[in-house]
């Protein structure tokens, strides 16, 4: 009966304690830099956090001069970037980007919504890209990886939003196998107007787990009887566990 006990115990264990999951970034611990002769100093607000409702994005609105371009990075005329440093490097499990996506009188902004563009991501030893420099493509260097290259879905805005509505990403892009990685770098070329205008971005959302974030909870003071387990999880690492105890009837 000991034996038979014990190893249903050590089956439920490993079963709880190896499911990791990966979790959104925090915005707000995101450094976001960007190249653009327009709006360099608004890249901060695509991480911004504020707007955010789970995994949609509440749609901002854009009513000259009383509601400025606060909500959203802008970038332009075309063949900008904008980098994002995450701080640490992570392996990243999912890339969520929305459009402009902007609530306005007359859909006069469409055409500023983002087109063409690519992403690229890189470990903490990237060749990183000067501000000084003119616009280009900086992210072909060896130490970056493409990870998307092609159309961004124009996505709703104008009339058919409403200020705060709850918008869906424009993609969402499986980043999993992309591991050690601190920068993540959108370089776009287009926007949906195939003018000289803006750029538009609304907001990015990235998944993943802090690299050598330790995956399996640390469980101890074990204590067990016949048709009883108790233990206790003293370090949740990146599982699904919770700290504190944990009771298990065994029939």
């Amino acid at each position: 009966m000991k034996r038979k006990l014990f190893t249903l115990l050590i089956v439920k264990i490993a079963i709880m304690t190896s499911m990791a999951s990966a979790a959104t970034i925090d915005g707000s611990t995101i450094t976001a830099t960007a190249l653009s002769p327009w709006h360099i100093t608004q890249a901060s607000a695509l991480v911004a956090t504020t707007r955010e409702v789970g995994e949609q994005y509440m749609a901002p609105k854009w009513d000259h001069p009383s509601t400025p371009f606060t909500d959203f990075y802008t970038s332009g005329p075309n063949e900008g970037w904008v980098m994002l440093d995450l701080g640490a490097e992570y392996a990243l499990d999912e890339i969520r980007l929305w459009n402009a996506n902007v609530a306005h009188g007359d859909n006069g902004l469409m055409g500023w919504n983002a087109r063409n563009i690519s992403i690229h991501v890189a470990g903490d030893s990237a060749v990183l890209p000067s501000t000084a420099a003119g616009l280009a493509n900086y992210f072909t260097d060896a130490s970056w990886t493409s990870v998307f290259d092609g159309e961004l879905a124009q996505g709703p805005g104008g009339t058919d939003l409403a200020q705060d509505q709850l918008v869906d990403p424009q993609l969402v892009l499986d980043a999993t196998g992309n591991n050690g990685i601190r920068y993540v770098a959108i370089d776009h070329d287009s926007n949906w107007g195939g003018t000289a205008g803006p750029t538009l971005l609304g907001h990015i959302q990235i998944d993943g787990v802090r690299s050598g974030e330790s995956e399996i909870a640390v469980i101890s003071a074990i204590r067990t009887a016949l048709h009883f387990v108790e233990f206790e999880v003293t370090d949740v690492g990146a599982s699904e566990l919770l700290p504190g105890t944990v009771s298990l009837s065994l029939d």
